[in-house]
């Protein structure tokens, strides 16, 4: 577990590096708003089994909801 306050302050100066690469996996609202937008990715698997699809996120047309509101309500198919 990594609080907010020590994580937040590592990703927003790691975004203004253009050749860092990091993988970030989180369920706090305020990483998914910050982050979806521009950095977001999807892991889909259709039924139980199978492989999983990596999409890039992208909110619904027309949504004015915020990333994680959509994620809290289901809507995490990336928009597909």
């Amino acid at each position: 577990y990594v609080a907010l306050q020590e994580i937040q302050p590592l990703l927003l100066s790691l975004m203004d590096i253009p050749t860092v690469q990091l993988i970030v996996v989180s369920h706090h609202p305020e990483i998914i708003d910050l982050m979806a937008k521009d950095y977001g990715y999807v892991l889909a698997r259709e039924g139980d089994l199978g492989p999983v699809h990596v999409k890039r996120w992208q909110a619904p047309h027309g949504t004015m909801l915020p990333a994680s509101e959509l994620v809290a309500r289901g809507d995490v198919d990336g928009g597909a």
